[in-house]
């Protein structure tokens, strides 16, 4: 694919720590994005990373499960980089247990990162999309989140995609278009 030009505009990556939510915010800023990194675990390499790209480069500490860590942040991009056009939701927990073995701690952090979390970060950044009249939205899934396969995770799995970050995407363009 072409690359796109995104000189001018500003990313929030959430989960950007390392893995692929840095990548994602690299990839931003080789395109000519300004990127704030938000993780619960530091990130400042990967902001002197966009910044080594000739961009400029926020990291920023972010607990994406807990609203008013996630409007200090979305309020921090806005004033120190003057504004959001992009919002990448990334942040996510591995969990490998069993569903027998998984305990509701476990549980309640998991759905609260991921599901809870992305519904969040949308709904702090919405309202300076909407005033701008632009903004742009990914959530990350996983290839499971978005199939019909049968999930190893068992019935939960299932539960988890119904309710899970590609449905509500669906839902979110909808509703914020109108």
């Amino acid at each position: 694919s072409r690359p796109t030009d995104l000189t001018g505009q500003v990313a929030l990556v959430t989960g950007a720590a390392r893995g692929i939510g840095r990548a994602i915010a690299l990839a931003l800023a080789r395109e000519g994005a300004d990127v704030a990194v938000a993780d619960l675990e530091p990130a400042g390499a990967t902001a002197a990373a966009v910044r080594a790209l000739g961009r400029r480069g926020l990291a920023l500490q972010v607990d994406v499960a807990r609203k008013a860590s996630v409007g200090r942040t979305v309020a921090a991009v806005q004033t120190r980089l003057g504004r959001l056009d992009i919002l990448v939701n990334n942040a996510g927990i591995t969990h490998r247990d069993r569903l027998e073995d998984t305990s509701e701690r476990t549980w309640d952090r998991v759905v609260a990162v991921i599901l809870k979390g992305a519904f969040l970060c949308c709904q702090a950044a919405l309202p300076g999309m909407r005033a701008r009249g632009y903004g742009k939205i990914v959530n990350v899934a996983s290839i499971p989140a978005s199939s019909a396969a049968p999930s190893p995770a068992g019935p939960t799995g299932r539960r988890r995609r119904a309710a899970g970050p590609v449905p509500r995407t669906r839902r979110l363009r909808v509703a914020s278009s109108r």
